[in-house]
């Protein structure tokens, strides 16, 4: 197996755990029980929620590019912020039924899927800079240590767009 393809193993791995780790017992928010109805909760139902959400995207976004600039504290607080978005979401009803699901608003559903995208790209720069600080600096590992901090850039590209395009989308629905 590649390099390349234990490291999408591994970030696969990594986000399932962060989906099963968001399931544990945590206090009760604006977001739990919304994703138990067919079609979704209203808009005056879901943008206390959303509210949420977008705060902790803003912090994630934030602490995402410190740590993508070397703040070592910043890579922690990232981990345990995309952790408790990962719980609101899942209150939420979780990311296929925010993001895949019919709601009766598509415009909720929209801003979901962006802050979820955001959320994916975001969560996961902790672990690749975890990578990226494990790599030996050898010349036969350069490539792969390329192809670490390409991914990072790459993370932080997407995950800025889609959180830009959340935090606009949310003002607008505001």
């Amino acid at each position: 197996m590649t390099r390349i393809a234990i490291f999408a193993v591994t970030v696969a791995v990594v986000i399932g755990a962060l989906l099963a780790v968001g399931c544990g017992t945590h206090a009760q928010s604006t977001c739990a029980g919304l994703g138990s109805g067919k079609d979704g909760p209203t808009r005056e139902q879901y943008m206390p929620c959303a509210a949420e959400m977008m705060a902790l995207l803003d912090r994630l976004a934030t602490q995402a590019e410190a740590a993508a600039s070397g703040d070592r504290q910043a890579e922690s607080e990232t981990a345990q912020i995309a952790l408790d978005l990962e719980r609101l979401m899942t209150q939420a009803g979780g990311g296929q039924k925010m993001t895949i699901l019919q709601w009766r608003n598509d415009r909720l559903r929209i801003l979901n899927y962006r802050m979820f995208n955001a959320y994916g790209q975001y969560s996961t720069i902790p672990y690749v800079l975890n990578l990226a600080h494990k790599t030996p600096s050898s010349s036969k590992d350069r490539t792969f240590a390329a192809g670490i901090h390409g991914q990072l850039a790459a993370n932080l590209s997407e995950g800025k767009r889609s959180y830009e395009d959340a935090r606009q989308l949310y003002q607008q629905l505001q």
